[in-house]
């Protein structure tokens, strides 16, 4: 998914089953694989284009990351930590 969040707009919320994301002012990618019998490894990736987003973990308070542009997180749906984010090069992205 890619969703673009204007500046002003108010921001929105991304949940799901692996993380929570609030942006505003942002443009991020979001990319979902759901466990599933023929595919064991269930995962989240989130990459932000512009901005930037903070990501919490579904009940536990207090516990989130801030991802910034040109940076990704890739983790296991049932982790229970929100790993360092990584560089990306957004122009190949893009």
């Amino acid at each position: 998914m890619l969703l673009r969040v204007p500046k002003g707009a108010g921001g929105a919320k991304i949940n799901s089953s692996a993380v929570t994301a609030a942006i505003t002012g942002t443009t991020v990618m979001v990319e979902t694989h759901a466990l599933t019998k023929k595919n064991k490894n269930s995962y989240y990736k989130f990459i932000v284009l512009e901005g930037t987003a903070r990501l919490y973990l579904p009940g536990r308070l207090g516990e989130s990351t801030l991802v910034k542009a040109g940076q990704m997180i890739i983790m296991r749906a049932d982790s229970k930590m929100i790993p360092e984010p990584v560089d990306v090069d957004i122009g190949k992205i893009t």
